[in-house]
């Protein structure tokens, strides 16, 4: 895969999981980051937690609340992301990792592929 081709690859992920956890999930990330990497795609989502959410993770129990939620919404939501991946690239996902910090209003998806994009 030539720089331009992965370039157009890793815009159309962005938007496409953009539209996904602003539609599935009820998240506006302000910031979405695709990177290509061989045979793993890692997508960052900066400032994703809604206002009241963010006010909850100012205590600990409301943070705990929230990551606990945000694992459970993944966990439902792991099947439609690997399509969503499959689709764009063509390439079958392996699987799919994810973590979300409440302290730094990030989340962070690893698709790992079934053979190199690059």
């Amino acid at each position: 895969m030539n720089a331009k081709c992965k370039q157009k690859m890793e815009l159309k992920i962005s938007q496409q999981m953009k539209a996904f956890l602003e539609n599935f999930i009820g998240e506006y990330p302000k910031s979405v980051t695709t990177k290509i990497l061989g045979d793993m795609i890692i997508v960052r989502f900066k400032n994703i937690l809604p206002p009241a959410e963010r006010d909850m993770s100012r205590f600990q129990e409301g943070a705990k609340t929230i990551k606990a939620l945000k694992e459970k919404i993944f966990i439902d939501s792991k099947p439609l992301l690997k399509e969503l991946i499959e689709c764009v690239t063509r390439v079958e996902v392996v699987d799919v990792h994810s973590s979300f910090d409440v302290k730094s209003d990030q989340r962070i998806e690893v698709f790992t592929l079934i053979k190199n994009l690059c």
